[in-house]
């Protein structure tokens, strides 16, 4: 009877048994080594969870529960540099011989995440217990991705472990490159745009209208260019807090559409078909499929299986779905390449490759040799897209500083005439 009491838990979810068997409790311990440990972990009762910590070495110095507010901090996500950092550590110390659990707990007290640190913690709870790995990792789905859990349970199940845990801290590392490189690029023209703009509020906001007070004292008839510009100045003056208001509601309910299925395949779409834009978006998604789908394969994850996974982590509505007809096409028997050709969104090349490394069975090789080569492309051309976006940005500024010298300098040429 209690297995299949266990059985039947096991298809519901994490959270629902999380929220309605366990209660988390924040404590504060010392472990063997006199150091301070602190996190939250779930318990049945604070009573259940003492026990268990004492049992495993440390000494309590607090035990509380945890309140509804601080919870909402652990579902913060963990970053690809931190999941590949655990990946790393983890796979070392399965390396070095050292057992699940205490593997578990070293991580715990180690790790820089408040997120990562009260999830190791459960998992490590969990895995004392009896229970698997896999079935520990997957009460947290906003800590460890589902691609993740799929991996790891490839490994528990194969007894490679520490080899996937390796190629998980490889991928998550490229993905953690990747956002820096692209961050790296947007930094120097965000920042101009920013000052640009400080620049403009100090200018239209404050000296435009001294002047302007200046020359109505001397009875100075305003150019219309000035005119023109003082007007756009009062008017947001007037009704700055109005379009911020707006500009709010527009914001949340453009996020909310996004949201929606048909909103997510349409801002989706939009990107790709972007000008340059979309061109560095699609070669950073051919490259993530590649190496995600060498990553899942190699890992010994069948081909429909790492496809279903590749639905959900690829990133982008339109492409998901041009995964989605690829496995239902290998469903039905047909080769990868076929199947993304008939998918209709994937490049030649990449399809090409894929051909390729199926009928030489060497396609967890070929992939991520496209993998780098469309990592080159987006990189090269989100270089030449920065090199464009430059002059660009100088120019419209540059054009935008003439309008308000010009609104400014005018009326100085008509008030010298004045005086004299």
């Amino acid at each position: 009877m209690r297995n299949l009491f266990d059985a039947a838990l096991l298809t519901l979810e994490p959270s629902w048994r999380a929220e309605e068997m366990e209660q988390r409790f924040r404590y504060k311990a010392y472990n063997r080594r006199g150091e301070v440990i602190a996190g939250v972990m779930q318990a049945p009762s604070p009573e259940s969870l003492a026990a268990q910590l004492q049992a495993d070495g440390y000494y309590i110095a607090a035990l509380e529960p945890e309140h509804k507010t601080a919870r909402i901090r652990w579902r913060r996500k963990v970053s690809p540099a931190g999941l590949s950092a655990f990946c790393r550590q983890f796979a070392t110390l399965i390396d070095s011989g050292m057992s699940l659990v205490s593997g578990l707990g070293l991580l715990m007290d180690n790790a820089p995440h408040e997120a990562l640190r009260w999830a190791l913690g459960d998992v490590r709870q969990q895995v004392a217990a009896g229970a698997s790995l896999t079935r520990s990792m997957a009460r947290h789905p906003q800590v460890f991705p589902q691609m993740m859990l799929d991996m790891v349970e490839a490994g528990e199940l194969s007894g490679t472990l520490p080899q996937i845990l390796d190629k998980l801290a490889d991928y998550y590392d490229r993905e953690s490159r990747l956002r820096q490189e692209t961050k790296h690029a947007l930094m120097y023209p965000g920042i101009i745009v920013g000052v640009a703009l400080v620049l403009a509020v100090v200018v239209v906001f404050v000296i435009l209208p001294m002047f302007a007070g200046i020359y109505s004292e001397f009875g100075v008839e305003l150019p219309l260019l000035t005119r023109w510009v003082l007007a756009g100045s009062e008017f947001l003056s007037r009704w700055w807090h109005l379009g911020a208001v707006c500009l709010v509601l527009g914001w949340l309910a453009i996020g909310r559409w996004v949201q929606t299925p048909k909103g997510k395949q349409a801002y989706d779409g939009l990107l790709l078909r972007l000008p340059v834009v979309g061109e560095t978006i699609r070669k950073i998604l051919f490259a993530r499929f590649s190496r995600t789908l060498s990553l899942l394969v190699g890992s010994g994850l069948s081909m429909i299986r790492s496809l279903g996974i590749l639905e959900r982590v690829v990133g982008n509505r339109v492409i998901a779905d041009g995964v989605r007809q690829a496995r239902l096409g290998v469903e039905r028997g047909l080769g990868l390449g076929p199947s993304l050709e008939n998918a209709g969104v994937f490049p030649a090349f990449l399809i090409q490759m894929v051909a390729v490394g199926e009928e030489t069975g060497a396609l967890e090789n070929t992939l991520p040799l496209v993998a780098d080569f469309y990592e080159r492309e987006a990189e090269y051309t989100m270089k030449n897209l920065i090199s464009v976006l430059e002059p660009v940005i100088i120019v419209s500024l540059a054009g935008f500083v003439l309008i308000i010298a010009l609104s400014v300098v005018l009326p100085m040429f008509q008030m010298s005439s004045v005086m004299l």
